[in-house]
C-alpha cells in the first residue's frame, strides 16, 4: 500500500509539472506569436512524451 501511494504521489508531481509547463506555454503570448502553430503542436507532443 505504501509503495502504491508513493507511486501515485510521484505521478501527481509529474503531472503537476507538465501542467505548469503547459500553462506557461499557453499563457505566454510572446511564445505564441514567435512560434508557428506547427512548432507549437510539436511542443505539445514533446510534453506528452
Amino acid at each position: 500500500m505504501d509503495k502504491f501511494f508513493k507511486d501515485q504521489c510521484l505521478q501527481l508531481d509529474f503531472l503537476r509539472l507538465k501542467l505548469s509547463e503547459l500553462q506557461m506555454i499557453f499563457s505566454n503570448p510572446l511564445s505564441r506569436k514567435r512560434n508557428n502553430p506547427q512548432k507549437f503542436h510539436d511542443k505539445l507532443l514533446y510534453l506528452e512524451t
